[in-house]
């Protein structure tokens, strides 16, 4: 909703820019390089900074996605940051990473022979290994993994 309303006041501020520097002063080609600036400006604003905000704090949706190859663990909101567990198998480590749209101002913490799925056991975990949809099918059917791969986001 709030996403809604600040598209719609950037939408009637570049009009209204737009509309007094061509009509009023008649200089349309300095319209069009002020409303195109400040229509970049107001895009990288919100998809910079202000669209994790508005999620954390009012209600919204973004997506993410987890990397080829690792399996998801946990998210969790510190402060106004997001921060995202992965497990890669391959390397077996678990990698702590803060959210930040295009990859400014990321941190990440490593944890090295990280094991998180030994939780399940040595014959679950290898069929997990063996076939990953039809085990994390079946583990979630059979409910004894009480909350592995469950996304836990907490304040």
């Amino acid at each position: 909703m709030l996403t809604n309303l600040y598209w719609l006041v950037v939408v009637a501020l570049l009009l209204g820019v737009f509309y007094l520097i061509s009509v009023r002063l008649g200089k349309v080609k300095l319209a069009l390089i002020v409303a195109l600036v400040m229509g970049v400006l107001s895009h990288s604003f919100y998809y910079f900074y202000l669209e994790q905000i508005l999620v954390k704090s009012y209600g919204g949706s973004m997506s993410l996605e987890v990397p080829e190859g690792q399996y998801h663990l946990g998210v969790t909101w510190k402060g106004d940051n997001l921060w995202i567990q992965n497990y890669d198998p391959a390397e077996n480590r678990c990698i702590f990473r803060e959210f930040s749209r295009g990859s400014m101002l990321e941190g990440q913490v490593v944890i090295n022979d990280c094991n998180p799925l030994q939780l399940l056991g040595n014959e679950r975990l290898e069929r997990l290994m063996q076939n990953q949809p039809e085990a994390l099918q079946q583990l979630e059917n059979t409910g004894k993994h009480e909350g592995a791969g469950k996304n836990d986001a907490q304040e």
